[in-house]
């Protein structure tokens, strides 16, 4: 299958770099194999959702076509909850529910 020209490969170099093929004609030698399901970009890093963890690494990688330092994140550390959880009936009588707030990390 050929990727559409808005999708580059993302190879991996060692255990933890990472590098964005724009290349077509140079195909990757060791590609990244995760189930992606999103991501975004935020504050200059990429941060992808796989199946265990989130994949980060400079934009840098992208923008500049170099190799950069890749993080494996679990989703326990990189996301972070406060508050308590209640059941569905005491959420419905309690207006403190809303005080559950999830905080995404952007650890660099």
């Amino acid at each position: 299958m050929t990727p559409s020209p808005n999708w580059y490969h993302l190879c991996l170099s060692g255990s933890n770099e990472v590098f964005v093929n724009t290349d077509r004609s140079k195909p990757c030698l060791n590609p990244a194999k995760w189930a992606l399901y999103n991501g975004f970009v935020e504050k200059g890093h990429f941060y992808l959702f796989g199946d265990d963890a989130v994949y980060s690494f400079p934009e840098e990688a992208y923008k500049r076509q170099a190799k950069a330092t890749l993080r494996t994140i679990k989703y326990s550390e990189f996301i972070q909850c406060s508050g308590s959880a209640r059941g569905r009936d005491d959420r419905a009588k309690s207006k403190s529910a809303s005080r559950l707030i999830c905080v995404l990390l952007t650890k660099k």
